[in-house]
């Protein structure tokens, strides 16, 4: 079995240095228990505080998220990593055991072909009430095969799985959709040996219900990703059973093209289980017909028909109409970040230009001032590199790390100076200077200098521990107070090289943890020994 568990995989989702800290992590043990649902694994590990975990691991690759604030639900951070190793290692385990388990496995059918019938059904009769999500979902499968059920009782089960609720707070959310996941799993293995048609009703269904619920809860977070994926797999699945005829599947097809759902399978999957030669030749005519429609206003451009425009114009080639479309669907600052910075990737820097104006004139919901300002000037930085011109570049990137003193916009510099063939040694000494004396100023005002960024005295000590400067880094952790993940990376970094004062910061990290309180201080403690 080939995992798509990689380390290069992992570094390019959560960057070299996340994915450094989350191989500490791993190797630490903070992972603290996985509970597997199909391709989605949810975990929790201990941090600074205990964080949530949901990865989604299959073929389609890796994703996912954490509870934490530097992944904020979104991100793929350390966290992620760590638990992606421990699922990875346990794969591994699997795979290693793989050739026992298969003997095991035929030795047991060998024995089992041996029982006669009553046994055989007493003994699967213990095992599934036994469980009582086993037992619920094989009474399903009773009532199916009696008939004792109707396609409107098994709405009613969608329903059930499905509430309607207002829910904002990341955990309750992930809770609803954990608990969905768990329902319409029992629900849609039961209904294997159901028509394909009543499986993609009840699924359309459970689709409108999603789509109505997400008005109504925040999952920014992605907690419903698993779900989405559950339900995609059963509609494709049934989609491939269908034997319809083309004008049927015209129907369908122009229907699934005119609903607006933000939530619905990909509808290349379904052209795929449809398999048709007459809708291979319809489809492209149908769809630029429903395109110029919605540019004359004639009707909305729904998610669908935008997803299927999109990928025509790519295997085209098509730049101009990528563009084109990307604009005409771009409602959200991150619309316009992604329109940006695909023009950039096609080599349109004028283009990306053009439209980073137009952002920065809009007006955004819910988006600070501030986030607008350092997401543009981040685009302005790729689009003077794209352009050639690298002073302009490298002058835009010094004053975001002037503004925030953040370390990874002086390790952003970094790249710049060396594409431009700049030494780095003055811009570190003029780093090193202003964040000196901005840890200066904090001491007398006893405020922080930068916006929305740490103390200036945690900045210098990161900064010193990226470029290496060990006796700089030690004599400032010796002096000032740090955060608990500083000292430790610093004591793992200078372990071999000077020991004696890595053993001093283990000693202070857990005489620190020792006068705290908390469920978690014991095992917190003994990670550090």
């Amino acid at each position: 079995m080939e995992t798509v568990i990689t380390d290069s995989v992992l570094k390019k989702l959560a960057g070299h240095g996340a994915f450094e800290r989350g191989v500490e992590y791993f190797n630490d043990g903070r992972v603290k228990g996985i509970d597997q649902q199909k391709d989605t694994y949810f975990a929790t590990i201990l941090g600074t505080e205990e964080y949530e975990v949901q990865l989604s691991v299959g073929s389609r690759g890796v994703d996912g998220f954490c509870s934490c604030p530097a992944s904020e639900g979104v991100d793929f951070c350390k966290h992620c990593v760590a638990v992606a190793l421990v699922i990875r290692s346990e794969q591994l385990q699997i795979e290693q055991q793989g050739n026992n388990a298969d003997k095991k496995q035929r030795q047991l059918l060998s024995y089992l072909q041996t029982l006669d019938r009553p046994t055989l059904v007493d003994q699967l009769n213990g095992f599934i009430t036994a469980d009582k999500s086993t037992y619920k979902r094989w009474l399903l499968k009773a009532d199916l095969h009696a008939g004792n059920i109707s396609d409107r009782q098994l709405k009613k089960h969608v329903t059930a799985a499905l509430p309607y609720r207002d829910l904002w707070e990341y955990r309750a959310v992930m809770g609803y959709f954990r608990k969905a996941y768990e329902l319409l799993s029992e629900l849609f293995a039961a209904l294997e040996e159901k028509p394909a048609e009543t499986r993609i009703y009840l699924v359309e269904y459970a689709y409108e219900r999603l789509n109505r619920l997400l008005l109504r809860v925040d999952d920014s977070g992605g907690a419903r990703f698993a779900l989405e994926h559950l339900m995609e797999d059963v509609y494709t699945a049934a989609v491939q059973e269908l034997d319809w005829s083309a004008e049927k599947n015209r129907r369908f097809l122009i229907q699934a093209l005119e609903n607006d759902y933000d939530v619905y399978p990909d509808l290349p999957l379904l052209l795929d289980g449809l398999n048709s030669t007459e809708l291979t030749s319809w489809l492209p005519e149908e769809l630029e017909r429903q395109w110029q429609d919605a540019r004359s206003g004639n009707k909305p451009l729904g998610h669908n028909l935008y997803s299927l425009l999109l990928i025509q114009a790519s295997s085209c080639n098509d730049t101009s109409r990528q563009i084109e479309l990307m604009a005409y669907m771009a409602d959200s600052l991150h619309d316009y970040e992604r329109l940006c910075v695909f023009c950039l990737e096609q080599g349109l820097a004028d283009e990306a230009e053009r439209w980073l104006q137009y952002m920065e004139n809009q007006k955004f919901r819910h988006s600070n001032p501030k986030y607008i300002k350092s997401m543009a000037e981040q685009l302005r930085i790729e689009i003077c590199r794209s352009k050639g011109e690298l002073q302009a570049a490298i002058s835009l990137q010094w004053q975001a790390f002037l503004r925030t003193g953040a370390v990874r916009e002086y390790s952003n510099l970094l790249p710049l100076l060396d594409e431009a063939g700049i030494p780095e040694k003055a811009y570190f000494e003029q780093a090193e200077s202003v964040l000196q004396e901005r840890m200066s100023a904090e001491e007398v005002s006893d405020r922080r200098v930068f916006y929305f960024s740490s103390p200036a005295n945690l900045n210098l000590l990161q900064l010193y521990i990226s470029r290496e400067k060990w006796d700089k880094a030690i004599a400032l952790a010796e002096e000032k107070p740090t955060e608990s993940h500083q000292l430790i990376e610093l004591a793992r970094k200078i372990a071999g090289s000077r020991p004696e004062a890595a053993l001093s910061f283990y000693q202070r990290e857990i005489l620190n943890k020792a006068e705290g309180t908390g469920n978690h201080l014991y095992d917190d403690i003994k990670v550090l020994f």
